[in-house]
């Protein structure tokens, strides 16, 4: 039994191998469509064709086998860059088994990666679409086959373009920064489907070399430069994004260095940030006037101040952009000389000099305008206007910027005075002549009295005469706070033209005196030498109480302030005998004669009686007494007589 046991597994070894030589044998002619080496005849077991070269069976009692993966549709056919969607495979052949116990492994693959199975069935694969870029990657489904004769490897692939997957291309959304400082730095790039590697950013077609890289951002290290505009291009895969505009940064000025003089000349300095590489081109103004750039950096500028004044705007343009206007300001002015320090009152020319004056500018003088006649940088002229007084300031300003010096006018000089008439009563024309009197405001005073302009030149002023009196009266006209020197000036002297009454008694009274120039006050009269005590008066009356007094041409004098009238006569009334007691006496005389009358006078009265002189004992104006002389006769004339005018004459027997 056991021999036979042997037996038969020796037999069935060797008919076994017997059967493969057989189908060896038979390799050679099992190859027409239909049959194993077509893959698509059923009832054949095709051993050595699908696993082992050198064997095939075409037996009908094994289920088709060994079929290639077809692909029929793909959905979708594009998608992210990111990945991790499912991408739906059709077709047939795709997982299939025999009842040999074959193991079949079914993998897809998108562009040569793995795209990982979900769902699956002969007909259908379900995979997660793997992260990627780029076009028209070919999809493939793979069988591998294992069985106890070996392993096969079957693919399909994507048959047409319709079955072929494309990534979506870069879409761009976003730049950050933007704008882009001028200096470069890194750019930050929003979007999708950017890939996870291999991207290239060009940025005005000039590389960004990329840092780092994800599907939804990409940053890259974009060059120094200048404008607006830039095109930003990301390509992956051989797809270029959408483009985008970047702008590198304006301009902007933070601040200035260096000389600020109004000639210009010196070198500039400004500082202030994107002016951009050396290399760039760039041009600066001061209030549009060109600033020739000697060199530049990102941060600052040197370049050559043009001659300007006041607070202008400096602009920087760079790259078609230009900074926002800063305030420049040019040196204020500074003045170091007026001359000449003094005018006339009529103006004149006026030379100021100093510094940073500028291209143009206004002058004053005390706010009033000097035509501005040439203007230099260190220079101006003008015509000062008529004016008057000390210490007024002139006014240089240049555009808003102002510097000061002073300036006086000459003090008036009198030269001579003339008047028509000089009463003291006043009223009378004065005329003054000299220079530097002014055109207006000015005030004469004459003995420290107000004489009231009544109009003024340069040359000449006139004003009316005040009441006053007296002599070497000082005249002084004032302008603008300066005084002139003096001339005296004298009223007329007093004059008399009529006496009332004009014949006096002896006894004195009231004596009105008629004339001009009597004079506000202190006016003093004197009859025959004796005060005549002034009871009242004005410039052309004055009332005075005559001394007592006797004779003829006495001289009435009126004294002025020093200044004396020519005289007036007095008369005084003759004496009048009214009657004498008594009227007779002894031959031998010795009686006393008594005589009422007027005029007699105070004292020195003389009394004749029939040519005889009776000697007078006592005199008084109104009365007088004598001694009879010795005598004989009848009616003998009596006659007093006192300061040379004798009276009427009684009779004496």
């Amino acid at each position: 039994m056991r021999v036979l046991r042997i037996g038969i597994s020796t037999l069935a070894v060797f008919l076994l191998s017997a059967w493969f030589l057989a189908g060896s044998a038979r390799a050679q002619t099992c190859t027409a469509p239909g049959v194993c080496g077509g893959q698509t005849a059923s009832g054949c077991f095709c051993d050595n064709r699908c696993l082992q070269p050198g064997f095939q069976d075409c037996c009908s009692d094994v289920l088709t086998a060994c079929k290639v993966p077809v692909i029929s549709t793909l959905a979708p056919t594009t998608g992210s860059t990111a990945g991790g969607y499912t991408a739906t495979v059709t077709g047939n052949n795709f997982d299939n088994s025999n009842t040999a116990g074959t193991s079949v492994v079914t993998t897809v693959t998108i562009g040569g990666q793995s795209c990982q199975l979900g769902a699956r069935s002969t007909t259908s694969l379900g995979c997660a679409v793997p992260e990627g870029s780029g076009r028209n990657h070919n999809v493939t489904v793979t069988t591998t086959w294992t069985t106890y004769l070996g392993v096969q490897t079957l693919t399909g692939t994507s048959p047409t373009a319709a079955t072929r997957f494309s990534y979506s291309p870069p879409q761009l959304s976003a730049l950050v920064p933007s704008p882009m400082p001028t200096i470069g730095g890194t750019l930050t790039i929003s979007g999708s489907s950017l890939g996870a590697s291999g991207a290239s950013v060009t940025v005005a077609g000039a590389s960004c070399p990329v840092t780092s890289q994800t599907h939804t951002q990409v940053q890259c290290t974009m060059a120094a430069g200048t404008g607006t505009n830039r095109s930003v291009v990301l390509t992956v895969g051989g797809q270029t994004s959408n483009a985008l505009a970047i702008n590198y940064a304006p301009p902007g000025i933070s601040g200035f260095g260096g000389p600020r003089g109004t000639a210009g000349g010196t070198a500039l300095t400004i500082t202030g940030a994107n002016f951009g590489p050396p290399s760039a081109v760039l041009t600066v103004t001061v209030h549009g006037a060109a600033c020739p750039v000697s060199s530049h950096d990102q941060t600052q500028i040197t370049c050559t101040l043009p001659a300007g004044q006041g607070s202008v705007p400096v602009v920087v343009t760079v790259g078609g952009q230009s900074s926002p206007a800063a305030s420049f300001t040019y040196n204020a002015p500074t003045v170091s000389s007026v001359t000449p320090t003094v005018l006339p009152t009529t103006g004149g020319t006026l030379t100021i000099q100093g510094s940073d004056f500028g291209t143009s500018g206004t002058v004053t003088i005390d706010g009033a305008s000097c035509a501005v006649t040439s203007h230099a940088q260190t220079q101006v002229v003008c015509s000062a206007p008529a004016g008057v007084g000390v210490g007024h300031v002139v006014t240089l300003t240049v555009s808003g910027q102002s510097a000061s010096g002073s300036v006086s006018y000459a003090a008036p000089t009198l030269s001579s005075l003339s008047a028509s008439s000089r009463p003291t009563q006043g009223g009378a024309t004065v005329t003054l002549a000299g220079t530097n009197l002014g055109a207006s405001g000015a005030s004469v005073s004459i003995g420290g009295l107000n004489c009231p302009v009544s109009s003024q030149t340069h040359a000449q002023v006139r004003c009316t005469l005040p009441e006053g009196q007296g002599t070497g009266l000082p005249v002084v006209l004032t302008v603008g706070g300066q005084a002139s020197n003096s001339l005296l000036f004298a009223y007329d002297a007093p004059q008399i033209t009529g006496l009332s009454p004009a014949v006096a008694p002896t006894s004195g009274g009231s004596l009105t005196i008629d004339g001009a120039n009597f004079g506000v006050f202190g006016a003093t009269v004197t009859v025959a030498g004796a005060d005549c005590p002034v009871i009242g008066g004005s410039h052309t009356t004055i009332a005075c109480l005559a001394p007592e007094g006797v004779g003829l041409d006495q001289p009435v004098v009126v004294t002025v302030a020093g200044q004396v009238s020519a005289p007036a006569l007095l008369d005084r009334e003759a004496p009048s005998l009214s009657s004498m007691s008594p009227d007779h006496g002894p031959m031998a005389g010795g009686t006393v004669l008594t005589f009422s009358g007027t005029n007699f006078g105070a004292s020195g009265a003389t009394i004749t009686v029939g040519g005889s002189a009776c000697p007078v004992i006592s005199n008084s104006h109104t009365s007088a007494t004598c001694t009879l002389p010795s005598g004989s006769g009848k009616d003998l004339p009596v006659v007093l007589s006192v300061g040379g005018q004798s009276s009427n004459s009684l009779l004496f027997d």
